[in-house]
């Protein structure tokens, strides 16, 4: 083969390699600048459009695992469906900025979710919105039993009744992932807002005020980018648990002022009706946390002590006359 033929193979060579390297880079999802927001209702869905963020920017909205009953209240199955969502959503693998919104089961899922992800990873979370928050399972399965009569008086409740829940979620694990301990994993830089409802009979507020605590707790040095939210109000649409937002005028107005100081996508109308100097109103310190806690709930932590502390005399002295009897034989 002569110079010119070589030259020809080589020339044409180049040009293939360079025509595979065009592809594959075209297959590179490319980065974009714009908000991208994705919810995660909760166990029985939810209306996120109350904060009036998913109806004017881009989002999406995954379902959670259907039926209900499939759910594990935010742990490996929920976590595993979001993980596959994610995966399939390209418009998420583009985006730089993504707010996430998770309500009740879906706000333990994102929380989960993120701490799995890597600090490269959590660059890309521009914000995290929690409606409901299911911090902590268990402690919400117990404070929905505390609400039947008599339960509260029943002895060592607060160990049995997350097994019972497994009538209803054969998947959740008491002894699994719950949302609070992932607090630690995530990074600091990450603006969070948290909304509870007073009025909420599904969970307690102190769910949210124990989550708050446990932000607080890890951010000693980065205080200036959490925010909570707390309504006391019947919802007259829907449901406490979930849709209390778009009733309270004032929580509203002071969603849209965070946002707005925050960089994110917010109405202006709505954040306008507060200053700055208003939003230090929904920056709790961890004293008044744990004052608000005790008021609430000492009462009945008190009777289950002193329920379980008999209970567990009881059962000691009885174990302590079995064995006396057995070692005399």
């Amino acid at each position: 083969m002569n110079s010119i033929g070589r030259t020809f193979l080589v020339g044409l060579f180049l040009v293939v390699v360079a025509m595979r390297s065009i592809h594959s880079i075209e297959q590179i999802p490319s980065k974009t600048d714009s908000f991208y927001i994705i919810w995660l209702p909760g166990l029985y869905g939810g209306h996120a459009e109350q904060m009036s963020l998913v109806t004017t920017q881009n989002y999406a909205m995954y379902d959670v695992i259907k039926p209900a009953a499939d759910a594990d209240l935010g742990q490996e199955r929920c976590i595993g469906d979001l993980e596959r969502q994610l995966h399939n959503d390209q418009t998420f693998q583009k985006a730089n900025k993504v707010i996430v919104i998770g309500t009740s089961q879906g706000a333990a899922t994102w929380l989960n979710e993120i701490a799995r992800m890597t600090l490269a990873q959590q660059d890309h979370i521009a914000a995290i919105i929690l409606e409901a928050p299911l911090a902590d399972a268990n402690e919400a399965i117990m404070q929905s039993a505390l609400k039947k009569p008599g339960v509260a008086y029943l002895p060592l409740v607060r160990f049995w009744s997350p097994w019972i829940a497994k009538l209803y979620h054969p998947f959740y694990n008491p002894y699994g992932l719950q949302a609070i301990t992932s607090v630690k994993q995530i990074a600091h830089r990450i603006p969070v807002i948290i909304l509870h409802n007073k009025k909420d009979r599904r969970i307690s507020v102190n769910s949210a005020r124990r989550l708050v605590r446990e932000f607080l707790t890890q951010r000693r040095s980065m205080l200036n980018n959490l925010y909570y939210i707390e309504t006391d109000i019947v919802a007259q649409r829907g449901d406490s648990h979930t849709d209390f937002l778009r009733e309270d005028a004032q929580a509203q107005a002071a969603f849209h002022a965070i946002c707005k100081k925050l960089g994110l996508p917010y109405d202006k109308e709505q954040a306008e009706r507060l200053q700055d100097q208003d939003l230090k109103n929904f920056q709790p310190l961890v004293e008044q946390l744990d004052t608000a806690i005790d008021q609430s709930s000492w009462v009945s932590t008190m009777v289950r002590n002193v329920v379980d502390g008999v209970t567990l005399a009881v059962i000691a002295a009885l174990l302590y006359m079995f064995i006396s009897k057995r070692l005399k034989r």
